[in-house]
């Protein structure tokens, strides 16, 4: 019996431990990893565990060998003094933080689930079909990156076992009279049972209801302490609150989320305020999440949403239309009392099996079969299927719809078929739920309760990493661990069929493309801190920006598919692709419905996305070879930026056969000797001249030509077609720039001015071409440059005709240069590029 205890014990220091480190690597990188142990090195002595397991998502595995070295000497460590010297190694000084306690406390607690638990776990996987609530209350490690994640402070060992989920008990709810005066409720606008909380009570009590009071629920633990709390004991002495002391029928169990509990028999779940820190917060609810629930009903019926959930028949929403709160005397909000609804289809037989992912994802608490070992399914197939009917309807909702579901592990449910396969998904917690700029500008109309001050209208950047971190290094990555260990699959293989999901996506008709780029082209994303969040003992749920706890890791997606066509000494220039055209080269097969293109290196043959294709600097750009010059920084005028390195007079720059207009265009820095002449001819034409205003001899045009060639942020050039003169094109760096005071300019923005002299060359065909052609060389030439500039005069009538043409131009606002009045254009790289305007 000790020796079962004893192996119980060292399994829970296990899984504490995993926990702990992992969620330190993900924040800190002052470790080593060398012959399969991570290493903290503090002087001359270092602290060191054991690596089972690498993991390509951070998801690694330990063994019990914890261990100090100090000179020759090696030192085994108990857990418990383990963890004391590595949080004084984080500290630099002798002094223990709390945080210590909290990981003892969560330890100890893991170790009494696993002997209580143990017999029925491991029959519970022998099940073909878990209900819902076997499924919630098989979570018994808690968050897999959290240094305490089973830790509940002020739980006794006897609220434990009748309230905490991983303990399967049951309990009947509190209920109290309370004087209507001071009840306080919302409703979504297209909630129809507003008395819920009468039908419940008549449901659990059959007790008659006093003449101006209504039944108030509460969670029993929440009811005990609030025994202290000022207000609610001003409120039961004066009679508005009356607590009912018979115990109702029905019973309730907590689900994974301890403070949301499920009766078999009733219509809705209920959510609590529970005075408990449980990982990063006290849990109570806030008056500003609570809304988001009714602002979801709201939105799923917009018609925004209808649309949504029509496309994605697939996707389910537990709603939370409705919230109940105690007002005090003041009439303020009690948020201790805060209990909302949630739907709850789990009752009575169910259609498909329904489990929480955090459960799917767990490793097996007792190391023997979790749940993909224990069903025999096909690890790649399964995958795929999540992809399909789970992770598409979260990346849709963003990208066509702008709504943003907070899709952690535990929030998303997955329906499978009786083979244990994907076949749809239940998002719930609408708590995480905000909305983009485009969700916002849809449904503004239609749902009032969406308000820019609530705090979930996101901007692109906060979007991308709240979104990022919660559906894919959250939940996403954590299945692809799961899968590997558990079906002796490759988390690389995995990562490559997420990567080519992803990019497969980014090539359809999506309005808003812009969180997948950051899934693949950031070498970088976010996630949540959850380490120094607990060591700074940071309140989670009262942090004004939730970024202030995030941090950036190193991105397992990124590169997937430009890793293989990065050496471009190893790509295969076929000449046909500047004499005939890349539509030539492919058979006319290149048209903008054609998403992907096959490509050979000199050892293979790679699909890349038609956007890269055209980023392949060395089948257009001329001095391809050259390497990125490093940034230097100098200064002109008071501005800052990098040293430029232009080429010299005379540089073919680039060269293109353009399909559309069955010409080669190029580009060539301007040779004053070969281009004085054709120069003082354009510029002194009135049509010309107009503008440009250089009207004047070949002598000062001559000074000119030079004074830009001298000028580093200036490359004056001249475009050809078929290799005659056509237009000059004047590209420059706009920090340096006069433009650059005119708005928030970066150090790789670019920008042109430009004639066509050639009249025969004018119209609306061949100057697109032009346009397009020099962007293209400016993104090609610099792979930093993300904008590309203009500034014509507001009166240009034929150059404001073009850009309309060209929907990558974007009009940012008209502004007055000293002299002359201007419209501000911008084409941004992805706009550019994902446009198929190539």
């Amino acid at each position: 019996m000790n020796n079962k205890k004893s192996e119980l014990n060292t399994l829970a220091e296990k899984h504490s431990v995993t926990a702990l480190i992992n969620s330190f690597l993900r924040e800190c990188d002052d470790f080593e990893i060398k012959n399969s142990k991570i290493i903290f090195r503090n002087g001359d002595k270092t602290l060191n565990i054991a690596l089972e397991k690498y993991s390509r998502v951070g998801n690694h595995a330990y063994l019990n060998d914890f261990y100090e070295i100090l000179g020759n000497k090696r030192t085994p460590l108990s857990f418990k003094y383990f963890v004391q010297e590595f949080l004084r190694w984080i500290n630099k000084h002798d002094e223990i933080p709390g945080l210590y306690q909290r990981i003892l406390e969560s330890n100890d607690n893991i170790a009494q689930i696993l002997h209580y638990r143990e017999q029925d776990y491991r029959k519970l996987f022998k099940k073909k079909f878990l209900s819902f609530i076997e499924a919630e209350q098989a979570l018994l490690l808690g968050h897999n990156f959290h240094p305490c994640p089973k830790s509940k402070e002020q739980f006794s060992q006897e609220d434990h076992r009748l309230y905490a989920p991983e303990f399967r008990g049951s309990f009947h709810l509190k209920w109290a009279f309370l004087n209507k005066e001071h009840l306080l409720q919302k409703n979504s606008a297209y909630f129809n049972d507003l008395h819920w909380y009468v039908d419940l009570f008549k449901e659990d009590h059959k007790t008659v209801i006093k003449d101006g009071y209504i039944p108030f629920p509460f969670h029993p633990w929440q009811f005990k302490s609030l025994t202290n709390h000022k207000e609610i004991k001003d409120l039961i002495k004066d009679k508005n609150l009356i607590p009912i002391e018979k115990k109702g029928y029905l019973k309730w169990k907590a689900t994974s989320s301890l403070r949301t509990i499920y009766c078999e028999n009733s219509s809705y779940m209920l959510k609590f305020s529970l005075s408990l820190r449980i990982t990063n917060s006290v849990r109570h609810l806030q008056e500003a999440e609570i809304v988001r629930g009714l602002q979801v009903h709201d939105v799923m019926n917009s018609s925004n949403g209808k649309d949504f959930l029509n496309i994605n028949k697939n996707f389910h929403i537990l709603c939370e239309p409705s919230f109940l709160a105690i007002k005090g005397k003041f009439n303020n909000l009690l948020i201790e009392t805060i209990v909302l609804i949630r739907d709850n289809p789990f009752r009575g037989k169910m259609l498909y099996e329904a489990i929480v992912l955090s459960t799917i994802t767990q490793v097996d608490p007792y190391l023997e079969k979790g749940f993909f070992s224990s069903r025999k399914i096909d690890a790649i197939k399964w995958f795929n299927l999540y992809l399909k009917y789970v992770l598409d309807p979260f990346i849709m909702a963003q990208a066509n719809h702008g709504i943003l579901f907070g899709a952690h592990q535990q929030n998303i449910i997955i329906q499978l078929d009786a083979n244990s396969y994907p076949v749809g998904v239940i998002f719930r917690d609408c708590q995480g739920t905000g909305y983009t700029k485009l969700g916002y500008e849809r449904m503004k109309q239609e749902v009032p309760l969406l308000d820019l001050e609530n705090g979930n209208i996101l901007d692109k950047d906060m979007s991308h990493i709240l979104l990022g971190y919660y559906l894919i290094i959250n939940s996403t990555f954590s299945l692809i661990n799961a899968l590997a260990i558990q079906r002796a699959c490759n988390e690389e293989d995995l990562l490559h069929i997420l990567a080519e999901y992803l990019q497969g996506k980014k090539n359809s008709n999506l309005i808003d493309q812009s969180f997948l780029n950051y899934l693949l082209n950031s070498n970088l994303i976010g996630q949540k801190g959850n380490f120094f969040c607990c060591l700074k003992n940071i309140n989670e749920n009262t942090e004004k920006n939730p970024l202030d706890i995030y941090n950036f890791i190193k991105n397992p997606l990124y590169s997937k598919f430009r890793r293989t066509v990065i050496d471009k000494k190893k790509l295969k220039i076929n000449d046909i692709l500047l004499d005939k055209g890349e539509e030539e080269f492919l058979k006319n097969k290149f048209r903008p419905n054609i998403k992907e293109v096959e490509i050979e290196l000199v050892d293979k043959k790679v699909i890349i996305s038609r956007n890269e294709f055209f980023q392949i600097s060395p089948y257009w750009l001329m001095n391809s070879e050259r390497e990125l010059y490093p940034v230097v920084w100098a200064e002109t005028n008071g501005v800052s930026h990098p040293i430029r390195h232009n080429p010299e007079r005379g540089t073919l720059l680039y060269k293109r056969f353009v399909y559309e207009i069955d010409k080669t265009i190029s580009f060539r820095v301007i040779d004053p000797k070969k281009d004085i002449n054709t120069f003082a001819r354009w510029h002194n034409q009135s049509r010309i001249s107009e503008f440009w205003e250089l009207k004047d001899t070949r002598e000062n045009h001559l000074q000119y030509i030079e004074k830009n060639l001298n000028d580093p942020h200036i490359i004056p050039t001249i475009l050809d077609i078929d290799d005659e003169p056509i237009g000059y094109f004047e590209l420059y760096w706009v920090k340096e720039d006069r433009l650059g005071a005119y708005y928030e300019s970066v150090d790789f923005d670019r920008g042109f001015h430009f004639l066509v002299g050639e009249k025969k060359f004018l119209g609306l065909k061949n100057t697109g071409a032009m346009l397009k052609s020099v962007i293209h060389y400016l993104f090609l030439d610099e792979p930093r440059t993300l904008k590309i500039m203009a500034e014509p005069r507001s009166d240009n009538k034929k150059v404001l005709k073009y850009v309309d043409f060209l929907p990558f131009w974007k009009r940012i606002k008209e502004f007055d240069f000293p002299h002359k009045r201007a419209v501000l254009l911008e084409c941004t790289r992805e706009r550019f590029f994902t446009g198929s305007y190539l």
